[in-house]
């Protein structure tokens, strides 16, 4: 090892031996001491380990997890695991941390983010992305492109209590007032008074509803995870059931039939499903209108509005975003379960009406609410869906 003239260290790595038995040097430079040493490690992973992967460790995050996705992840997985991953990388991942090095995230970084994320997320999707992070930088340990796996040392944070429950008195005064009351309130009547998940009640169609016999059959699925958007299949085979429509549900739903298009919510132009984009759209709509008819319930920044926001290139132009509702689409599922304690409606029915593979989530929900709510009271079985507001 020497310094140079204009002081960087200098030295020389044997790669092997030629013909003659003759040496063959590769030379190296560095700034500091522990800079040569980098430079003399990559050198021998190169040229004496035969790790043609190192010569990608400048490498950034977003193009070494699409290359792990595309070439050693999505080859194994069915559409439903690969769409999970696609979320995890693209919602989350990739807008933190793809424009930097692979090897320039520490495990600090790695916990801090995962800390931030478990106050705002449920404990599935904080499980997600622990589980992606860990197999991008398992592979990219074993590949050399990092010397040491940062995730060995990142523990996977509890989620932020509180994420599923039913929506409050006031919270529910105000979904069903803006239900009946707005335009776009089919979504949120469909949503409340089924529990499906929002992709499920995109998808139905009038065929769907059996006027005669009071029910709505759950038997397809609008999948926005895919490219582009387009009609899936269900979740699971248990998905696809036949429940009784409320007859609050059911006279909107004989005044509103086959109006304009074979989807109930439809886009108002091609008569097709709602793309993506409007949707939500029509979801922060709203959940605005819920806040507005009631600014004393639970609120936060619209998130539409956030994203919408972080993609304007001038700040001073940046606003303040709208506040609205915390009640997302999937609080209506959990809200649904918890209808069906009260009005005495076994585990097993409810499990079929929701489209769960077993009961246990709903045993869960029952369990909670036996242990808070003491006995049910039976006066609330003949109003499991009783309107509270016009």
């Amino acid at each position: 090892m020497k310094k140079q003239a204009d002081n960087r260290y200098r030295a020389k790595v044997t790669i092997g031996h030629d013909e003659n038995d003759i040496p063959v040097m590769k030379w190296v430079s560095g700034r500091t001491k522990k800079e040569l040493q980098s430079k003399k490690d990559e050198v021998e992973r190169v040229y004496i380990t035969g790790n043609t992967e190192s010569v990608q460790r400048d490498i950034l995050f977003e193009v070494y997890a699409r290359q792990w996705m595309d070439v050693f992840k999505a080859p194994t997985l069915k559409a439903a695991g690969v769409s999970m991953y696609h979320t995890v990388l693209n919602a989350h991942l990739i807008p933190v941390f793809g424009t930097r090095q692979v090897r320039s995230i520490t495990p600090g970084n790695l916990q801090a983010y995962l800390n931030k994320l478990a106050k705002k997320y449920s404990k599935s999707l904080i499980s997600q992305v622990h589980l992606t992070l860990s197999q991008i930088f398992a592979l990219a340990t074993a590949q050399y492109i990092i010397d040491r796996n940062p995730m060995l040392t990142v523990s996977r944070p509890a989620a932020r209590a509180g994420t599923r429950r039913e929506l409050t008195d006031a919270e529910t005064i105000a979904a069903l007032y803006v239900a009946n009351n707005h335009e776009y309130g089919l979504l949120w009547l469909l949503l409340y008074y089924t529990g499906a998940r929002l992709g499920e009640v995109l998808g139905l169609q009038w065929s769907d509803v059996d006027f005669k016999r009071h029910s709505i059959t759950i038997q397809r699925d609008i999948d926005y995870k895919q490219q582009g958007g387009k009609v899936g299949t269900l979740k699971t085979k248990r998905s696809m059931r036949a429940l009784p429509i409320a007859e609050e549900l059911f006279t909107v739903l004989k005044e509103k039939r086959g109006i304009g298009s074979s989807y109930i919510i439809s886009a108002p132009k091609s008569g097709s499903y709602l793309p993506q984009s409007t949707a939500q759209r029509h979801v922060d709509t709203l959940r605005r209108a819920m806040y507005a008819y009631d600014n004393s319930i639970q609120h936060t920044d619209s998130p539409l509005f956030q994203r919408q926001n972080t993609r304007r290139t001038d700040k001073n132009k940046m606003k303040k975003a709208p506040q609205v509702s915390v009640i997302t689409p999937h609080y209506f599922r959990h809200n649904f379960a918890t209808l069906c304690y009260y009005s005495g409606v076994d585990i097993l029915t409810a499990a079929a009406w929701l489209g769960h593979t077993s009961p246990d989530v709903i045993m869960n929900i029952y369990a909670h609410l036996d242990n808070t709510r003491g006995v049910r009271d039976a006066s609330k079985i003949s109003g499991i869906f009783k309107k509270v507001a016009k």
